[in-house]
Order: C-alpha cells, then structure tokens, then sequence
C-alpha cells in the first residue's frame, strides 16, 4: 500500500500539538485530528491515513464506518524524486 506525500501533515501538527512530536490523521484527504501516539483504530474509520514526525504512515483497514476500523496498517511513501 502506497499514498502520496502530503505536504499538510508538516504543517497540521505545528497548529494543534507540541512540535515534532506525535500523529496527525487525515481523513478524505484532510487533517482532521492530532494525537501524541498511534492507538485505537477503532475510533477512526476505514480509510484514515495517520502520518508521524518522522513521515511514517498507516492507514486504518477493516471493520466499517459506524463501528471504526479493525487495524492500522503501515504504509509505504510515494514521492516524486527528481
């Protein structure tokens, strides 16, 4: 599983949480939340990317949109080099 680089995940967390610290999660494509640790897929729906400050990313999968996600899966970064 790829996904593009997002360049909104820097910027998200300098908003909402201490800096260079914890997960900013997107949801279609948007931040929608700060949290200091990836934890509880269950509260997100499938299809939530999270991005940490080190440019990790998962994406949650599974379950379904009322009763959250099943699990966070890693993810690999896509960027354009060149």
């Amino acid at each position: 599983m790829e996904i593009d680089y997002n360049p909104e995940a820097e910027k998200f967390p300098k908003k909402v949480g201490p800096p260079g610290k914890g997960v900013v999660i997107f949801f279609g494509g948007k931040p929608s939340s700060w949290v200091n640790e990836l934890r509880s897929p269950d509260h997100w729906e499938p299809g939530c990317i999270a991005i940490d400050e080190h440019g990790r990313q998962w994406k949650t999968v599974g379950g379904n949109n009322q009763d959250g996600a099943r699990t966070w899966q890693p993810c690999f970064l896509k960027v354009a080099v060149g």
